[in-house]
């Protein structure tokens, strides 16, 4: 019987400060993977950051080994966050990936600020060429593999975006607060309703992705009908500089605002905690 991921709220941040340089050994895991999948219903609020940023904070919080795959596949900006180069990628797997193994897995990954990274396809129209079954050889091996995987997914609701939401354990819905972000989110917690996807894998995260828009968080819970997890604060001019420089801003300033926010939420996400949170039974949109 697989362990479930817990949710549980943290008592409080913890930031040792660690990254690595590239390297080929293949990281020592449990066996059993927890897939954290991070979407939004809106692109553009800011999930690859957050992403980003998340799989930094759980390497370096919680000594975890974590994969991060850019499931983004036509737009990816994962490889961006990290500087990484075009290839390998996603599309290298495809040669192997009914018999993939754990080594030639990490020969396709980047290795960067302790984690291990899978980027996507280099360009658009290589999406097409990973299918719904060669995502499922590919979690197999990285839950094998892998502590934690998180998933960076499209908002675009693909085959491969649609399974990997179903395989989740946790899935930390990203907005923002403009009108067309909420009612993204709106209709994205309508869609894993209809999936029957529990309430208690749903985090929903509202990031402050303009500084001029500045909106509490039980406004936004009362036109969504979810409760919010945190909110995320404005931090344009440091994320933008981390992104020029490819180095996720939570790996250089842990104990910024944005950094405590985001231990936050990686501490929600640590399975060794015993306690777990559950959301409020609050209506889905008119669900129960």
């Amino acid at each position: 019987m697989s362990t479930k991921l817990k949710i549980i709220r943290p008592s409080g941040p913890t930031s040792p400060n660690n990254s690595s340089g590239r390297r080929k050994t293949f990281p020592k895991s449990s066996g059993s993977g927890r897939v954290i999948s991070v979407t939004s219903g809106k692109a553009g609020v800011g999930k690859s950051i957050i992403a980003a940023n998340l799989a930094c904070a759980l390497k370096q919080n919680h000594n975890l080994n974590v994969a991060l795959v850019d499931l983004s596949l036509q737009f990816g900006d994962q490889g961006l966050m990290f500087a990484a180069e075009t290839e390998p990628s996603l599309v290298n797997i495809l040669s192997s990936i009914h018999d993939l193994t754990p080594e030639f897995l990490i020969s396709c990954m980047h290795q960067t600020n302790g984690i291990s990274l899978l980027t996507a396809p280099p360009s658009p129209e290589q999406a097409d060429l990973f299918e719904r079954q060669h995502f499922n050889s590919l979690l197999e091996v990285l839950k094998g593999s892998f502590d934690l995987i998180i998933l960076d997914l499209s908002s675009h609701l693909s085959d491969v975006t649609l399974e990997a939401l179903e395989c989740s354990d946790a899935i930390l819905v990203i907005t923002s607060s403009h009108l067309a972000s909420v009612k993204g989110a709106k209709l994205l917690l309508k869609i894993l309703h209809d999936l029957r996807i529990e309430d208690e894998k749903i985090l929903l995260i509202l990031n402050h992705s303009e500084a001029s828009l500045k909106v509490e968080s039980k406004e936004l819970e009362s036109q969504i009908k979810y409760p919010i997890l945190t909110s995320l604060p404005y931090s344009g001019s440091a994320l933008l500089a981390s992104i020029v420089e490819g180095v996720p801003l939570f790996a250089t300033k842990p104990k910024s605002d944005f950094g405590e926010q985001i231990t936050l939420i990686s501490s929600s996400l640590n399975t060794s905690h015993p306690k777990t949170l559950k959301p409020s039974r609050k209506k889905i949109l008119g669900f129960v």
